[in-house]
């Protein structure tokens, strides 16, 4: 299991099924009600980290309870910047709806903009598998298909479960399924750009506006050290 999922199975302990069932009916539209009533009384009672999958439209529990993050900064001792890690609790996490589709590419020939020199950024040698995706949403509610363009995303990965998983789009913050109560956060900067990084156990998470993009990054299992020089590399 990895570190995002237990995250999702703490805020899923505090959820009263009774209540996450009347939330989701509240949620849709009058009209249709009665054609996905059967469907919702399954969703309603089934955990939620069995749910977890980017098509289709997903409903979570919203964590409402606010609680100040806990700073813990920590020093590069070979360039002296210092990150500052805002520690992450399931009380200061919450989760949001997606209507989306995340599409594996395999075919070279279709266009996947790269904002950064790949050859630049330092990457863990370990993390030999690299695999991109394309996140679409649909026009409108209508609409069957999955054909606008939400963001890219780059994993960066091996077998043992590190990852580096980088999202971008320039129209857009790329999606995330959850949010952070950000009460008490502090902010780290590198070479001018500001930043939030959050952690939660082995896993960080950090968003940014850089080369005409909105990034958006999260790792796992990948070491204060390891995400400090990777995103050295790359804000250059």
């Amino acid at each position: 299991m990895t570190n995002k999922e237990k995250l999702k199975r703490a805020i899923e302990q505090e959820m009263n099924p009774k209540e996450y069932y009347k939330e989701i009916i509240n949620k849709i539209e009058k009209g249709e009600k009665r054609k996905m009533k059967n469907k919702i009384e399954k969703w309603a009672f089934v955990p939620i980290g069995l749910v977890i999958i980017v098509s289709g439209i997903l409903f979570f529990y919203q964590n409402d309870k606010k609680a100040v993050l806990e700073n813990k900064p920590y020093v590069d001792k070979e360039t002296n910047i210092t990150l500052n890690i805002n520690e992450v609790t399931n009380k200061n996490v919450g989760t949001r709806s997606i209507d989306a589709e995340l599409k594996r590419i395999t075919n070279h020939d279709i266009a996947f903009p790269l904002p950064y020199k790949e050859e630049r950024i330092n990457l863990p040698k370990d993390l030999e598998k690299t695999d991109k995706y394309i996140l679409y949403f649909r026009e409108n509610r209508e609409s069957k298909e999955y054909n606008i363009i939400g963001n890219y995303e780059i994993v960066y990965s091996n077998d043992n479960d590190r990852t580096i998983n980088i999202k971008y789009s320039k129209d857009r913050k790329p999606i995330r399924d959850y949010y952070f109560n950000e009460e008490g956060s502090k902010t780290t900067t590198i070479n001018g750009i500001e930043l939030k990084i959050f952690k939660y156990e082995e896993t960080y998470f950090t968003e940014f506006q850089w080369n005409d993009y909105n990034f958006d990054i999260e790792t796992t299992k990948i070491t204060e050290q390891e995400l400090s020089t990777f995103l050295l590399a790359m804000l250059k």
